[in-house]
């Protein structure tokens, strides 16, 4: 079957466009697949889809795929490199070998003979260019590429290490030229480029009394890469700090900084964070792909009533709209979804944060400057002055921003901002407490976001299972009194059935893959508006809310789990 009848029958595209391809791939004498992804009309992963079932074989997609070393040993790296072809699961002697080209008859003969001397069973796959490129990268490791360098500098007469160590507690002329010209820059190279690769939010660079731990933060939780001898921990503590921009010289007080990076063709943001220890500087570089474009509400796990209620809310003319919850939950990455949906072209919006993480487009960005007494406070009382229809402040934490925000929201502005709380309701006591009246709040304040981020399961290994009658009585009775409309698709009468954690190539083995966020959407109105005018305690405020129909964080969270 020729590619363009599968691309037609399994409706990868529209006839027309595949007419319009076809036409424009015989007038110019290309081929058809180059003409489709130039004109945008198919991805490359589809289009390998495509292809896959035109050669009759099944299709892999390995972008972000993760590859036990164990299943990359089953063909030698030089073999993989040279065909263009990666093994990427193993079933006991069954081999699943991905090509890049199945028509390549060398590729082919190559693991018809690694075949013969493994004694195996290969079964091939199609996957994208791209994607192969992906799995190759796996066959080095950070700790192996690090290794290397570290080896390869041992071989000179005179220890590099050594000479670093010595150079950095000469003079900061010297050090600036040793940290860029020798293993270390390579060595701190490897560990960002790896860190990217597996969608690290932080790199931890931890030093003890004999060695230096390295550990990425992903999905939320520490995950410890390799360790390092202590010897080169101040020469790379030094390279990150020429990165930054900082003081190499200044090892007793805390610095901050950032520099970019581009890798695969991405502009990375990484913040840098330098802490003084008792067994060195220990250093935290926060990863921010600032191409990874904003995500939607739904994107970002808000669904049924919560979402119905903010996408409500954020047509309103003006008002409040704050987002609550501890730090790293995800409180930014909302502000951002709710400032996408409102950003047009008939509004100005100026944001004020600390610091910028993700620049958009038709948005006046400012970052707060604290040396030079540019505060929230300070920032806030200059953008009333910009004609703007749409505030965002990165955080409402003194009384002086919570009165000046809530005056914005009353005279005719959007109002978006955050505040450290660990529910909804406990947003009202906490503004309270930063001297707003509580009539203020009730007038200015349309909706409260509280929300927390929780580790999604991977959805290629997770296995299905009877929840126990201890959890299974729990989850019914805290899903007890919520909105009909809410429960669509669960049956609590039958018994509770969830997903389980299992572990694969795909997740590491963990049994978890990327983030979601569950969430309580609070809006003040009705009788909570009428309940935060009587300064009812927040014992009644919470069962005004509950009784008003909102999910709770629990709730909300166990409704998730129950949906897989």
């Amino acid at each position: 079957m020729a590619l363009a009848e599968v691309l037609k029958q399994r409706k990868f595209i529209s006839e027309n466009e595949l007419d319009e391809a076809l036409k424009a791939s015989q007038a110019q004498g290309i081929d058809l697949k180059e003409v489709l992804l130039e004109k945008g009309l198919i991805n490359l992963e589809k289009l390998t889809e495509a292809e896959a079932l035109d050669f009759g074989l099944p299709y892999v997609d390995l972008k972000d795929k993760v590859i036990k070393k164990e299943v990359l040993d089953s063909i030698p790296e030089k073999a993989a490199l040279t065909y263009h072809f990666v093994p990427f699961t193993k079933e006991g002697n069954l081999l699943k070998v991905a090509l890049q080209d199945p028509t390549d008859l060398k590729a082919l003969e190559a693991l018809e003979f690694i075949k013969s001397q493994g004694n195996l069973e290969i079964e091939n796959y199609l996957a994208s260019p791209d994607g192969v490129k992906f799995a190759l990268n796996q066959y080095g490791s950070a700790e192996k590429e690090v290794g290397k360098v570290l080896r390869e500098a041992e071989k000179e007469k005179r220890s590099k290490v050594v000479k670093l160590q010595k150079e950095i507690e000469a003079t900061q002329a010297k050090e600036e030229k040793i940290t860029t010209e020798t293993p270390i820059s390579k060595t701190v190279a490897i560990l960002l480029r790896y860190a990217i690769q597996a969608k690290a939010s932080d790199v931890h660079i931890e030093p003890e009394r004999d060695i230096v731990k390295i550990r990425y933060r992903v999905d939320g939780i520490l995950r410890q890469v390799l360790t390092l001898p202590k010897q080169i921990h101040a020469a790379i503590v030094s390279r990150i700090k020429i990165l930054a921009n900082l003081k190499i010289d200044e090892q007793r007080k805390p610095q901050d900084g950032r520099f970019f990076l581009e890798v695969d063709k991405k502009e990375i943001d990484l913040r840098v964070s330098v802490l003084p220890t008792v067994n060195g500087e220990k250093v935290v570089m926060r990863i921010l792909d600032r191409e990874a474009g904003i995500l939607t509400l739904d994107q970002l796990g808000v669904v049924g009533r919560g979402r119905e209620i903010l996408e409500h809310q954020v047509k309103e003319p003006y008002g409040m709209i704050l987002v609550t919850g501890p730090t790293g939950s995800g409180k930014t990455t909302t502000l951002y979804a709710l400032l996408s949906a409102l950003n047009t072209p008939a509004v100005n919006i100026v944001t004020l944060e600390d610091p910028v993480e993700y620049q958009l487009q038709n948005i006046n960005q400012s970052q707060v400057n604290y040396e030079v007494k540019y505060t929230f406070a300070t920032g806030l009382r200059s953008i009333v002055r910009q004609d703007p229809d749409i505030i965002m402040v990165g955080e409402i934490r003194d009384n002086e921003t919570a009165e000046m925000a809530t005056h914005a929201a009353l005279t005719g502005h959007v109002m978006l901002s955050t505040v450290h709380t660990m529910d909804a309701v406990g947003t009202i006591p906490r503004l309270i407490d930063m001297g707003v009246e509580p009539f203020l709040i009730a007038s200015a304040l349309n909706t409260i976001v509280s929300q927390r981020l929780v580790r999604k399961i991977c959805q290629k290994c997770r296995k299905k299972s009877i929840l126990d009658p201890k959890t299974t009585n729990l989850i019914k009775k805290t899903l007890t009194g919520i909105p009909i409309s809410e429960l669509e698709g669960i049956n609590l009468d039958k018994p509770l059935e969830v997903y389980e954690p299992q572990g694969c190539d795909q997740c590491s083995d963990t049994g978890y893959k990327g983030r979601l966020g569950i969430f309580e959407v609070l809006p003040v109105e009705g009788r909570f508006q009428e309940a935060v005018l009587k300064r009812l305690p927040i014992r009644e405020l919470e069962k005004v809310a509950k009784e008003e129909g909102m999910i709770d964080l629990k709730q909300d969270g166990f409704l998730k789990v129950l949906r897989g």
